[in-house]
């Protein structure tokens, strides 16, 4: 993607000069990104040849991690813990500690994402803008939720769910997203209730909870009678939602260091395929970084 969001259009030996990739693994991730809306194969090969081409379904805008994304993404989770909680509520069982609890915890989840929300909408007045597109879009592409459930059990597996395919973790095996997403569902656990929660391996989970602790992500918060660690999550809520938001402002000296080197040797690059668009993707991941900036900040602060 980042070669298409420079050069706008390619072909696929062109893709193929550029990344050095098998046309094979080109021809199938060209396919995946067709089918998932993110480029359009132009309907007719180039003029005397069989050669297609491949362009963005979209502005540069669409991706890259602008407010604009970040406002959906949120009210989309917005929407799932509200349509989630109403669930919960139509739920005809009995009202025990765990329902109680895990009630709560869901009504936590809608507050935190309603002041995301809220406060994304503040810092920038093309936001408000966009407003009604983005929750008509959203409304028409929801979160996957069921429209009935008999127990509490399974609208948690798809909370957990929900959050597995959130990103929210990123660059993370899939056993240990499924692993943290329990603990910010519940927040303590043990080896036996993970294993039964996951159905993973007793080895498996015992590597992820290693690993999990070396990198202060949960810690051992009690001992049990039969010798067994009760492990509780470290990280807040807020700090694993706003984590990647943070990852992004770390960007921001090497990008200046970028940008004034594009415009100190513009006389000899400006020629070159891509200048421009490279160009402006630097500066417009500046003026999101400053944008990210003032909300975190906004945010910490609504939350204090």
């Amino acid at each position: 993607m980042a070669y298409f969001i420079i050069h706008r259009q390619l072909t696929q030996s062109q893709l193929k000069e550029l990344t050095n990739l098998p046309a094979s693994t080109l021809s199938r991730k060209l396919v995946m990104l067709i089918e998932m809306g993110k480029l359009i194969k132009k309907e007719e090969p180039i003029p005397g040849t069989h050669i297609f081409v491949y362009m963005l379904n979209g502005s540069i805008l669409e991706f890259t991690s602008s407010p604009f994304e970040m406002l959906k993404r949120i009210n989309l989770h917005k929407n799932f813990f509200e349509a989630l909680l109403e669930k919960i509520k139509s739920l005809k069982i009995q009202k025990d500690e765990y329902f109680e609890k895990y009630s709560s915890k869901v009504e936590f989840f809608l507050n935190r994402f309603q002041i995301y929300e809220k406060c994304v909408l503040s810092i920038h007045p093309l936001l408000e803008e966009q407003w009604m597109s983005i929750q008509e879009s959203n409304a028409r592409n929801p979160l996957p939720i069921k429209q009935k459930y008999n127990d509490l059990e399974s609208i948690e597996r798809d909370h957990l769910s929900m959050f597995v395919n959130s990103n929210f973790i990123l660059g993370q095996n899939r056993a240990k997203i499924v692993i943290v997403g329990y603990f910010v569902i519940r927040e303590t656990l043990t080896r036996d209730s993970i294993m039964e929660l996951t159905g993973l391996s007793a080895s498996t989970i015992t590597r992820v909870l290693k690993d999990l602790t070396e990198i202060d992500l949960i810690y051992i918060a009690d001992v049990l009678k039969s010798g067994q660690f009760i492990y509780k999550i470290k990280p807040t809520l807020d700090q694993i939602i706003l984590t990647p938001y943070e990852h992004i402002l770390k960007w921001k000296p090497s990008l200046l260091e970028i940008k004034n080197d594009l415009e100190q040797n513009e006389a000899f690059l400006n020629k070159e395929l891509g200048y421009d668009t490279i160009y402006t993707v630097i500066i417009q991941y500046l003026q999101f970084i400053s944008i990210y900036e003032k909300l975190l900040n906004k945010i910490k602060r609504a939350l204090k």
